[in-house]
């Protein structure tokens, strides 16, 4: 079980929060798939995985991104699978509030890395 500190932290002239889809999205080797992949939570087989599902190709590869490793009443904390890892966006040197769920391999080597 987690925490959420994000739902009675004060953020007020501190920091930015991510609480919806609008604030994340996937990154894999450098390139921002945004338009081509979306988060989505899914129950499977006793757990919640964390899944990139593509929005333009219903053959590409689903991505296991993290999973739950079982359930729990409220607030359940997500564990990334090997090689993800969150990043935060920046442009010209400055950080964003935006974070990319990344990953150093394009969809199709990490589906056949996971296939070996």
């Amino acid at each position: 079980l987690v925490d959420p500190l994000l739902l009675n932290f004060d953020f007020t002239g501190f920091c930015g929060r991510a609480t919806d889809s609008n604030g994340y999205s996937i990154r894999m080797a450098g390139t921002d798939m945004a338009l081509d992949y979306a988060l989505s939570l899914q129950m499977s087989g006793g757990d919640i995985r964390l899944m990139g599902i593509s929005r333009v190709d219903s053959n590409a590869p689903r991505l296991l991104i993290g999973r739950t490793y079982g359930l729990a009443d409220g607030f359940t904390k997500i564990i990334l699978e090997p090689g993800w890892r969150f990043a935060k966006r920046s442009y010209g040197g400055k950080e964003l509030g935006h974070i990319y769920v990344t990953h150093d391999w394009m969809p199709t080597e990490l589906e056949t890395n996971n296939n070996n």
